[in-house]
């Protein structure tokens, strides 16, 4: 097509080259537009415009939009023709480098300091320009003229490094997909050799939301290239018309052929394609800062690979499974009588949805089951009726709920929604009548009602009761001037009842209740957890709580009635936002968030995360154990100092000490807090040992702020700050306690560890009004209820005192619990001080006086003589009295080692902190198994007690071994595989020999 390009230079100094484009304005003027310029190809030569494919913005009307900054890259605003609200930035440059010719250069050029950083920089600042409207959906191309030296799959691997670690500048750019164009030279080529070797076409074309996935082409054209690749020498004009020329060649003649990702067929390159519907459900999605909902099968996929990958690193004996698939999901649906949800015969497309409730069954392969394991996910659509619950939504989640319990599976609830489904009945809305007193709508309505032919039409949608209609005093008598005759009788509504099909009120409810009911239930039979996205209202926040388990995103608000709401109640705009009232700050700091993530996708990688501490079914499964990287035999090297704060998490993880890290008690790197934001003075999580999972309860004994937030609703409220002190139970950390507890019983099935140092519980006045008996309490509830082995261990210079040592005593649960003690560590009823003060008072340190001080011995028995007077006596004594009123707490510390506590029975063993990671280890092995073998028993015989089974299963060992192993006996050895027998006689073996 005939048009004349014109060059002119922006700078007159010599220094920067004759040739360097970032320099010269370019104006094309076409031949068909009567050499008008073309402003969208401004600075474009014409092959760079080929280059760019700028032809495949034609379902859109584009504005160019121009930054001097960077006269390399190329943005052009895009409203589509045929959807207005359709409306993009496409962001799109030429990478000219030469860098490529090594591995090394290639790499760096698809990394963030590269043309792909300037391509965000770009963006960021068309975003943030005035001039421009709102986007969403936005979409950067990348060609790179010069050849990488670089397989595909490096490159694929670099980029997924790059744009993983610039996700959050990526969604805050709204960017949905990046494209790049690359010619790639295989890395075996000789150096000789690359000139002369027609590199590889790839287009690469990465889905940057709702997640990250890759998928590459190979561009197959009929375009035959002869002799060399000439690629650009300079960022001439000329030197880049060449390389461009030949670069690109017709989109019409180019068709991508897959060879890596989910592309299934090949396709020819085309126009960008308008948002189809299922886009626009993304975009509204993306509005709410949530995912869509079908989406969120895609981010297990990829949560799961990453556990894989973050697995293999840390471990060289996980070997991830060949099935690059590591997530199968097949969606539920209701049966046609409802009784049940059923899987679908075939997939269906996500958006052909006629439920605002969706589940699936999800078969992963995680690190902890790599041969499989599978949970119930749920999940809110928030497009379909703002994601309320009606009737069937509820019926939905109650039977998808009920399905997982039946089968004992994990049960996921993802958490979208806008409360109970309410709404008014349209027939009636269509038709209804007003009658006003004396027919002057100024004093009120007096009554709603319905012509015949409504009223029939209507039929049991509505009750009504007739009423002579009242004759109208200003009405004229003129037939010929009515403009419809007045009916002799109204049919008075006195109750809209809707049609069948409306869920327009209390319907609504009684579904929210069965679900409520549901999730109660589940609760306490199998692993439920929630995750909360977009917003959650009314009953989509009691459901989160009532699954006790809940992941918070940032933005995404819990509560039960809307800020706009409650200033219109209120009278005032006290609230600005639905955040105040049930963000992370309110939700984290009260305990009912156990987690806070940034996005949707970091929500999954926790709650997969979660899940590996969770065994596959609730009852009968093997336990999610890992293989050990972290040896059990090592000494744990993290040890506490007398009188030194410290953070106790470190006897978990361990930490720097003398300048050197030093290990804790658990694996390497396992450790996980929850409930971080509440009740500070108690630390609650999960982790491993040897593998094997545990839950962990462990003592603050450093004091803690607590912050109390200011009621917007009350003026004269203000922000708090509490402190709390270490060592200490208050009312919100013994509930969290319980709650901790109560958590790794039910549908985890953990053991715990609980590394107990508490002096008691705050026993002040405000402390009792919170109701610190009533929490304290819960925790003996909790501890009772347990059914996996419990061990309460008192660390080095730890102490238990009073009640907080009757809480977690071994007898509450004897079937379960042990106590253990460190060398140094204390228990008692008072702290020593406390016990000389009432204990060893003045007349008992006298008496040890006179007991012990030879001196005085001499002058009591000199006195009578004359020879000592008293005042001298007195005088002695008073002198003595500071060094012999310390014995008191000598003495009363003496009463409180663990030597005296092993041999009262209230602990079992002192245990050496250097070897506890490996006691406890087999320790748990041992009870573990123990309770298996036992259970296995008394189920065959259920007249049988624990006790008594525990004793039989004892006689049957060999009298050299006692108690303090166990050998399993040939039925049950039939039961099991060689392999894991071995494995349990040996974890039998290994424990010291204690009395059960």
């Amino acid at each position: 097509m005939p048009q004349v390009s014109v060059l002119l230079p922006t700078s007159t100094d010599a220094s920067l080259g004759d040739d360097n484009l970032n320099y010269v304005s370019v104006f094309n003027f076409e031949a068909h537009h009567h050499f008008e310029e073309n402003k969208l190809m401004r600075h474009i030569l014409p092959p760079q415009a080929t280059a760019l494919e700028l032809h495949r913005l034609s379902n859109f009307e584009v504005e160019r939009c121009w930054f001097p900054d960077a006269p390399q890259v190329h943005v052009y605003l895009a409203v589509a023709k045929k959807q207005p609200l359709d409306t993009r930035f496409f962001v799109r440059l030429l990478a000219h480098s030469q860098e490529g010719r090594t591995v090394s250069g290639a790499t760096q050029l698809l990394q963030p300091t590269s043309q792909l950083l300037q391509g965000f920089a770009t963006l960021e600042q068309a975003i943030g320009d005035s001039r421009y409207k709102p986007t969403e959906s936005n979409h950067i191309f990348v060609r790179y003229l010069a050849p990488l030296r670089i397989t595909l799959q490096q490159a694929v691997k670099t980029l997924k490094a790059t744009l993983t670690s610039c996700m959050p500048t990526i969604n805050k750019l709204q960017a949905t997909e990046l494209e790049l164009a690359i010619p790639l030279w295989d890395p075996s080529v000789p150096d000789a050799d690359l000139d002369s070797t027609k590199p590889t076409q790839v287009r690469i074309i990465c889905r940057l939301a709702p997640s990250l996935s890759i998928d590459a082409y190979e561009e197959v054209s009929s375009f035959v290239s002869s002799g060399t690749y000439p690629a650009a020498a300079t960022t001439s004009p000329a030197s880049v018309a060449a390389a461009a020329a030949i670069a690109t060649t017709h989109t019409a003649t180019i068709t991508l052929k897959p060879i890596l990702g989910k592309g299934a067929t090949a396709t020819a390159i085309a126009p960008y394609t308008l948002l189809s519907v299922v886009d626009q459900k993304r975009l509204r999605c993306k509005k709410l800062r949530t995912t869509y909902a079908y989406d969120f099968v895609t981010m297990y996929e990829l949560a799961v690979q990453a556990a894989w990958d973050r697995a293999v690193l840390s471990n060289p004996k996980i070997v991830a499974p060949a099935d690059e698939k590591k997530v199968h999901a097949t969606e539920l649906v209701l049966s046609a009588d409802g009784s049940r949800v059923e899987p679908l015969s075939s997939p269906r497309s996500p958006g052909a949805n006629d439920c605002g409730m969706l589940a699936w069954r999800l078969h992963m392969l995680t690190p902890e089951y790599p041969q499989g394991r599978e949970i119930i996910l749920i999940a809110n659509d928030i497009t379909f009726m703002n994601g309320s619950f009606g009737v069937k939504e509820d019926m939905v989640y109650e039977r998808a709920s009920q399905l997982a319990r039946a089968e004992g599976l994990p049960r996921i609830y993802m958490a979208a929604n806008s409360g109970a489904r309410f709404g008014l009945c349209d027939g009636v809305k269509k038709c209804f009548r007003v009658q006003w007193n004396d027919y002057d709508p100024a004093k009120g309505v007096a009554y709603l009602w319905l012509t015949d032919k409504d009223r029939e039409a209507l039929g049991e949608s509505v009750l009504t009761e007739p009423v002579a209609a009242p004759i109208d005093p200003s009405f004229d008598d003129d037939e010929d001037e009515r403009e419809e005759e007045e009916p002799a009788v109204h049919h008075k509504i006195t109750t809209i009842i809707g049609a069948p099909k409306e869920e327009i009120g209390v319907e609504s409810l009684q579904a929210a209740g069965r679900i409520a009911a549901e999730t109660s239930i589940a609760n306490r039979q199998i692993f439920t957890l929630g995750y909360c996205t977009a917003r959650n209202i009314g009953i989509g926040s009691y459901v989160l709580r009532l699954g006790q388990r809940v992941v918070q995103q940032q933005d995404a608000p819990i509560i039960l009635t809307g800020y706009v709401a409650l200033n219109k109640l209120l009278g005032t705009n006290v609230y600005e936002s639905n955040l105040q009232l049930g963000g992370p700050e309110v939700m984290a700091g009260n305990g009912v968030s156990h987690l806070v993530v940034d996005d949707d996708f970091g929500g999954v990688v926790r709650i997969v995360e979660w899940l590996g501490f969770v065994p596959k079914v609730v009852t009968g499964a093997p336990r999610p154990i890992l293989p050990v990287c972290d040896p059990v035999e090592r000494p744990v090297c993290f040890t506490p100092l007398p009188g030194k704060p410290y953070d106790p998490r470190m006897l978990l993880t361990g930490g720097e000490q003398s300048g050197a890290f030093k290990e804790g008690l658990l694996d390497a790197n396992s450790f996980v807090e929850y409930l971080p934001h509440w009740a500070k003075t108690v630390v609650v999580g999960r982790g491993r040992l040897g593998g094997m999972p545990v839950g962990v309860i462990i003592t603050e004994n450093r004091t803690v702020e607590k912050s109390i937030l200011a009621d917007p609703a009350n003026l004269e409220s203000k922000p708090q700050t509490a402190m709390q002190a270490g060592q200490v139970w208050f009312p919100d950390s013994a509930y969290k306690t319980a709650q901790a507890i109560r958590d790794f019983n039910t549908g985890e099935g953990l053991p715990l560890l609980l590394l107990a140092n508490w002096r008691g519980f705050s026993g002040g006045r405000k402390d009792m009004f919170e109701e610190i008996l009533k929490f304290g309490s819960f925790i003996v509830d909790e501890l009772t209820q347990y059914k996996q082995p419990i061990i309460v261990y008192i660390p080095p210079h730890c102490e238990i005192r009073g009640g907080a040592w009757v809480v977690i005593d071994a007898t509450i649960n004897p079937r379960y619990m042990e106590m253990y003690a460190a060398p140094s560590a204390r228990g008692g009823v008072l702290e020593p001080a406390g016990i000389a003060e009432i204990k060893f008072r003045r007349p008992d340190v006298v008496k040890s006086m006179a007991r012990l001080d030879k001196q005085l011995q001499w002058m009591s028995m000199n006195e009578a003589s004359g020879v000592v007077r008293n005042e001298d006596i007195e005088a002695r004594k008073e002198e003595l009295l500071q060094y012999y009123t310390p014995l008191g707490e000598l003495i009363s510390d003496l009463h409180d080692r663990p030597e005296r506590m092993v041999a009262k029975g209230v602990v079992k063993r002192v245990v050496e902190w250097e070897s506890a990671r490996e006691f406890f280890y087999w320790r748990l092995r041992r009870r573990l198994l123990e309770d298996d073998l036992v259970s296995a028993r008394m189920q065959g015989d259920s007249s049988l007690g624990y006790e008594e089974t525990l004793t039989q299963l004892h006689s049957t060992l060999p009298a050299e071994v006692g108690n303090a192993a166990m050998t399993l006996d040939s039925s049950l050895a039939r039961t099991s595989s060689h392999t894991h027998a071995l494995s349990r006689t040996r974890s039998l073996t290994r424990t010291p020999s204690l009395s059960h």
